[in-house]
């Protein structure tokens, strides 16, 4: 029998070695002169959309390790691949569900936000395996997760919206000089969710799935909304399950529940063979054999991704862009989209980052109107072709400051609400920010090194440390602030679900990485912030690259001249941008302002309109 695992709470590069080998040595391994050897995860499935911890950049790798907690030569890094090594060999893409939910959301509005969060979802695997970070299977069709939370109502126009979308989504990818690009449609609507025991003792899918998938297709004739295959989550009741070499009995399982699951996501919790726990950080999931009745020719496995040995690095950048504060007038736009950004060295000329036409442009959105970006601008650079990217940078009152010092994130002065309250508010009401697209929020100054929390017991040590340890609570806070805010804004407007990003130099990314609350990360090159020698740039996890910042020492090229004080800026697909002509939204957006235009007119004319009232 075969065994993955699958984890939500946590990014796969931060499960520990000592979590790792229980489960090895669970899964069939050997302790051999004190290493495990054998017993690894076929697979490992993660969310890519939903929930906190949404896949990180290379976490399939070794890429965030440190030997002795610092750099060495031999380290994975930008500049050596080949010291990468792989944690898992297939990874399983999932959408977790929404909190507060959008899945139980039905009529036209629950079609659109099913169909936005699988463009999203799957424009993210795109960009992931354009990239180089994952390689199609041999079969060339990747099964897509949609969990189904038992806890509400699942909608079929939802369903219909997400199924369709996924299968229809259309991949373009390199293979080869001769032929560039190979077009494909290679994901398939798969369920993973609830099963319950019968009156006959067998394992029933969720009725309330059942029912979406009975009906979807009479009310949805023309659209596809077949689920391939479905994945069990329930916990099996015999406890020896929970021990190694556990018996699992697919039959089980109601025959005529078709498709048939093919994963089964058995136990949330490991034993020992003499019934002790294990500390393992993530659930266990069994993979039906072909062989297993009722038979099948092919098991999940065959439709995962295959990760490869990658970290975001330059050859792999898939656009070049700028950040800029001033607005970008009409002359501008036509300037930019006229003159490529050159060929340039990072600051640390560590790196050429590669020219060519400007694809997305940072904008700030701030409390002072004269600094932000409004509805006018963002039309005027989404019909230019621009791709968006929204940065939040205020200045608090209380604080006397920016977000440039750490007083800014002192917890007596309640930024992160009151950032929180602003950024997403304006966003969604004012700019119609398409959902699923993040906010970057700024962390503008080099904070204090992770490290210096490891220093050893000395005099002059004690402030170091305290001066992290500080840094590090007060910024987790200010984003636990923030992350509140963004789901209070949620749950009053569900149609601006917004994701959370950070703008930051290394250090700062690394603490949000680990905590969960922030799914976009921005690295500020002015400071890599990981006070350690070589540097890694890129960050080995970053969805954004500020690779050069203008100043006396680091001034753009003479011939690219069109806007002054823009920041260069790359990204590898998945950095945020959007455009307010993206059909869903404008579909989404017309059903808003149609029922603003109705609820002004009640407001004035109610007694008219209808006079019972």
């Amino acid at each position: 029998m075969a065994f993955g695992i699958d984890t939500f709470g946590f990014h796969l590069d931060l499960i520990s070695d000592s979590d790792w080998d229980d489960f090895r040595i669970w899964n069939g391994g050997k302790l051999v002169d004190g290493k495990t050897q054998g017993g690894d995860p076929l697979f490992a499935g993660r969310n890519f959309l939903g929930g906190d911890f949404i896949w990180g950049h290379s976490e399939a790798t070794n890429s965030s390790t440190e030997l002795n907690g610092k750099l060495a030569a031999t380290d994975p890094s930008p500049s050596h691949p080949e010291n990468l090594q792989l944690r898992v060999p297939l990874v399983a893409p999932i959408q977790a569900p929404h909190q507060p939910p959008r899945e139980d959301v039905t009529g036209e509005r629950g079609f659109l936000y099913g169909a936005i969060d699988a463009e999203v979802l799957c424009s993210n695997l795109l960009w992931s395996m354009y990239c180089g970070e994952f390689a199609l299977n041999q079969n060339e069709q990747i099964q897509v997760w949609l969990t189904v939370n038992p806890e509400i109502t699942f909608s079929l126009d939802y369903w219909a919206g997400w199924a369709d979308r996924v299968y229809s989504f259309s991949v373009f990818l390199p293979i080869g000089s001769f032929h560039p690009v190979k077009m494909l449609q290679p994901f398939y609507p798969c369920i993973r969710c609830h099963y319950s025991v019968d009156q006959t003792g067998k394992f029933r899918r969720d009725p309330n799935v059942n029912s979406v998938l009975d009906n979807v297709g009479a009310q949805y004739p023309t659209l596809h909304t077949k689920c391939y295959h479905c994945w069990a989550d329930t916990v099996e009741d015999d406890e020896s399950a929970t021990r190694p070499n556990p018996a699992i009995d697919w039959k089980q399982f109601d025959p005529t529940q078709l498709p048939i699951p093919i994963l089964w996501r058995f136990s949330n919790n490991l034993e020992k063979s003499d019934g002790s726990g294990l500390n393992t950080m993530f659930s266990v999931d069994a993979v039906k054999d072909p062989k297993d009745p009722p038979a099948k020719t092919l098991k999940a496995t065959d439709f995962m991704l295959i990760p490869n040995k990658w970290q975001p690095n330059p050859d792999s950048i898939i656009s070049v862009g700028f950040s800029i504060t001033d607005e970008m007038t009409a002359a501008r736009v036509r300037c930019v989209q006229n003159t490529s950004l050159p060929a340039m060295a990072d600051n640390g000329a560590h790196f050429t980052v590669k020219g060519g036409p400007t694809v997305q442009v940072g904008r700030y959105i701030r409390i002072r109107p004269v600094d932000s970006m409004g509805l006018d601008e963002a039309q005027r650079l989404s019909e230019a072709g621009f791709e968006i990217f929204t940065t939040w940078e205020s200045f608090n009152v209380a604080a006397n400051a920016q977000p440039k010092v750490i007083g800014y994130f002192n917890p007596a002065f309640h930024a992160g609400t009151e950032d929180g309250k602003a950024a997403f508010s304006y966003c969604g009401d004012v700019l119609h920010q398409p959902s699923q697209t993040p906010v970057y929020f700024c962390v503008d100054f080099d904070a204090p090194h992770d490290e210096e929390l490891d220093l050893p017991m000395a005099a002059g040590h004690d402030a170091a440390r305290r001066r992290t340890q500080e840094a590090w609570s007060w910024i987790v806070n200010y984003f636990n602030l923030v992350r509140a805010e963004r789901d209070a804004y949620a749950r009053k407007n569900p149609d601006r679900y917004y994701l959370i990003g950070v703008y930051a130099g290394g250090e700062v990314l690394r603490w949000l990485y680990k905590e969960g609350l922030a799914s976009h990360f921005w690295q500020a090159v002015s400071f890599l912030g990981t006070g350690s020698t070589p540097p890694r740039w890129p960050w080995y996890h970053a969805n954004r690259w500020q690779y050069q910042f203008q100043d006396a020492d680091h001034a753009l090229p003479e011939r690219w001249d069109c806007v002054g004080g823009a920041d260069p800026d790359a990204e590898w697909g998945d950095g945020g941008g959007w455009r307010l002509t993206d059909s869903l939204n404008q579909r989404l957006t017309t059903i808003e302002l149609a029922e603003e235009l109705l609820e002004g007119v009640f407001s004035r004319w109610g007694n008219l309109v209808n006079p019972g009232q």
